[in-house]
């Protein structure tokens, strides 16, 4: 009986851990375990600890000048998960792929903290404020968009290797 009890309490922890974390799938990359590290510590730097299923994908299939974008996928159903799926243009150097990976996890943070959510194809709410927008320039002026590219280097200078040692010195693209 004391067995099956401590079965059943074991369980129940397992549940609740495998269910309150993030899942992150990373794919396209050249060094999918270096892009996971990286992004287990900006979901920590982040406070990013809701269950949530992010997909990072790396592919050469990406619009021209779009170096990255993020997009969440949720039910209106309660506690359901979200899914966020986060594109990064493969063709970029590694240096700018993984500051890239630091602005859209500014993203995915803002998306799981409920900040942002697209209403449709021309109307976000951000932070209770509705927001209209017409193509892709004046998104990059939006307030989403200013705190992740005022945010981005900040981030990406914070994560480290096991010893310490910063993964990225970058210069902040143009």
């Amino acid at each position: 009986m004391k067995i099956l009890f401590i079965l059943l309490i074991i369980g129940l922890f397992w549940e609740h851990l495998a269910f309150t974390q993030p899942v992150v799938r990373v794919w396209g990359s050249k060094d999918s375990l270096a892009v996971i590290i990286q992004v287990e510590q900006y979901l920590d730097i982040l406070d990013i600890h809701e269950h949530v299923y992010i997909n990072i994908g790396f592919s050469t299939l990406m619009p021209e000048k779009l170096k990255g974008i993020t997009s969440c996928i949720s039910s209106p159903e309660p506690k359901t998960n979200q899914i966020i799926k986060v594109r990064i243009d493969a063709r970029m150097n590694e240096t700018q792929q993984k500051l890239v990976l630091a602005h859209e996890m500014i993203h995915v943070k803002q998306y799981v903290k409920g900040q942002i959510k697209v209403l449709d194809e021309r109307l976000v709410n951000w932070k209770g404020n509705i927001y209209e927008y017409k193509g892709s320039k004046s998104l990059r002026y939006s307030p989403w968009e200013y705190e992740a590219y005022r945010n981005d280097q900040i981030l990406a200078d914070l994560c480290t290797d096991q010893s310490g040692t910063p993964l990225i010195a970058i210069v902040k693209m143009q």
